[in-house]
């Protein structure tokens, strides 16, 4: 029997570099796709890793050539650009003959919705332009699949991911609070953090391409932990060796929103100064941390045979590791 080949989009990036090594230790030739950034040495020297140019505005049809399945892992941070890179993979799946594609989805395809959440559950309004745009996607690889009985799309439906490097649950978290503008919030932060290991997040990627169902799928991967936003930005502080953040109130908290986008322009400018200002969280973040949903697992566990592994305390030292210096 042949050795599977996975092509890799965004095989740099945060979840992608992951990928790449969760597919390596399980014997499995990867293909690596990049765009600008290159693999850290460390994974370019893992058996069967070969790097590829990979830019989705115009993917080279030998970046696919002789996979078996695409694991698309590239960021998806520009809504307005999904869908062109959606047509790309087609396209590359079609010259390539495979019929299996895993996709990074997001649980802000639910919207608002609240309590426990199921793959079949409707979203509730607001969807913001992320969730949409996701949606969107799904579509596409729902029409794709469809069109052929041997295909297969499983949608990873990730929650909150979490790592040393992650930026927005990890570091930005830590300087907000050394900055005063986040932390413990009363009711504000009572709402359930959907915190997911990256490694679980791998994990799941290459179940998806070994396992993937006939058809489109939707799954969602959460780590199932029982703690709220404002309990993580206590261990996190704490695991980071901070000092106990400030309790702010809701009032307060609101007060820092707004003033966030006005020191966000002014610091555009080049003008020094508003940075703590600047990192206040707003908007659809402030309602996330108050929002009280968990994400069922089950049909993960079901199709491909995944469940969460990292405990909470491995993730929580994780993420307090690679954080900015606090002095």
């Amino acid at each position: 029997m042949s050795r599977p080949v996975v092509l890799v989009t965004g095989a740099a990036g945060f979840v992608g570099r992951a990928v790449v090594a969760a597919l390596a230790e399980r014997g499995i030739a990867v293909r690596a796709g990049i765009r600008r950034q290159s693999l850290p040495p460390e994974l370019r020297a893992l058996e069967g890793v070969t790097e590829v140019a990979c830019d989705l505005a115009a993917p080279p049809a030998a970046a696919a050539e002789g996979a078996t399945a695409i694991i698309h892992a590239a960021y998806g941070g520009n809504p307005a650009r999904m869908a062109a890179e959606s047509a790309a993979l087609f396209a590359l799946a079609q010259q390539a003959q495979l019929h299996t594609i895993v996709i990074l989805s997001s649980i802000d395809v639910y919207g608002e919705r609240r309590g426990t959440i199921a793959e079949g559950d409707a979203p509730v309004p607001p969807v913001h332009s992320y969730g949409q745009a996701k949606l969107a996607m799904e579509a596409q690889f729902a029409e794709w699949a469809a069109a052929d009985p041997r295909r297969s799309a499983v949608a990873l439906r990730t929650s909150c991911v979490v790592a040393a490097d992650s930026f927005y649950w990890a570091e930005l978290m830590l300087r907000r609070m050394a900055s005063g503008v986040a932390g413990p919030m009363g009711a504000m932060g009572e709402g359930f953090a959907p915190l997911v290991a990256r490694q679980d997040v791998a994990n799941a990627c290459v179940l998806a391409a070994e396992r993937a169902p006939k058809g489109f799928v939707p799954l969602n991967i959460d780590g199932g932990y029982t703690l709220t936003w404002n309990e993580y930005l206590v261990r996190l502080a704490e695991g980071a060796g901070m000092a106990p953040p400030a309790t702010l109130t809701p009032a307060g908290m609101r007060l820092r929103g707004l003033l966030s986008l006005p020191a966000k322009a002014w610091r555009r400018t080049g003008l020094p100064g508003m940075s703590r200002c600047a990192m206040a969280p707003r908007g659809g973040e402030l309602r996330l941390l108050q929002r009280k949903a968990r994400f069922d697992t089950q049909a993960a566990a079901a199709r491909i045979g995944w469940r969460a592994e990292v405990s909470l305390e491995t993730l929580l030292a994780d993420a307090a590791s690679g954080g900015a210096p606090v002095s």
